[in-house]
């Protein structure tokens, strides 16, 4: 009788090497990292006049400067939500303010067909209108004399005539700090959105675009809102 060898089974496969990548779920984008427990300057002038008294070599000092600012809370978006960020933050402006959670945005939006993913690839024109300003309605800047700060329900237009220079004053939804560019930049800026991102355009998600693309949605336009009184 003779005995035989049994093969020894083959060893068990081993386990699938240790993930270090998040899942999609759980990833952050560095602005969302960077403004993880932060919290905003809040106030009217507070924050301006710090950003503005970093840069008064970019002011003339030979021309009065008016600042025109409505305080608005920070949102940091989540996702392509640059256009429904700034909606949430401007309706803080309206009077009586509009205060709706990010989430009804996002869902109405996405409801009434004006997005897929949080997108918005269009905008309204919007021209600037003439007017004057009341001298009354300003005073001048202790630390900055030469800024003069607008009281609350002052008129911000101006004869466009008399304009020397215009800086802006705006918040996005990647940053929890006001930002300060000059108005001629971010209209050149503005007349450059001509088209998608190409990584977005070529990563198979669905977005909500008008029939002329981004270039006809975007280019060269701003929202005008306005409160229904009907």
């Amino acid at each position: 009788m003779s005995a035989q060898k049994l093969a020894a089974p083959p060893p068990p496969p081993l386990p699938p090497p240790l993930s270090l990548t998040p899942s999609g779920s759980s990833k952050k984008k560095l602005y969302q990292a960077i403004a993880k427990g932060k919290s905003p300057v809040e106030g009217d002038y507070e924050e301006a006049k710090i950003i503005i008294g970093q840069r008064q070599s970019s002011f003339r000092k030979d021309v009065q400067w008016l600042l025109f600012n409505k305080y608005v809370p920070s949102l940091i978006q989540d996702g392509p939500q640059c256009g429904l960020v700034a909606l949430w933050m401007a309706a803080h402006l309206l009077q009586p303010p509009k205060i709706v959670s990010m989430e009804t945005v996002v869902q109405t939006a996405k409801d009434k067909g004006y997005t897929a993913q949080g997108e918005m690839f269009s905008g309204t024109l919007l021209g600037l209108s003439q007017g004057c300003v009341d001298g009354k309605l300003f005073s001048s800047d202790i630390m900055l004399p030469w800024l003069h700060l607008s009281h609350n329900g002052a008129c911000v237009s101006w004869p466009t005539d008399l304009i020397e220079e215009v800086y802006v004053l705006a918040k996005q939804g990647k940053s929890l700090r006001y930002q300060l560019w000059k108005f001629e930049t971010v209209a050149q800026s503005n007349t450059q959105l001509e088209e998608m991102d190409p990584q977005r355009v070529n990563d198979g998600t669905y977005y909500v675009l008008p029939s002329g693309g981004v270039q006809e949605g975007l280019a060269g336009q701003v929202v005008l809102l306005h409160t229904n009184h009907s």
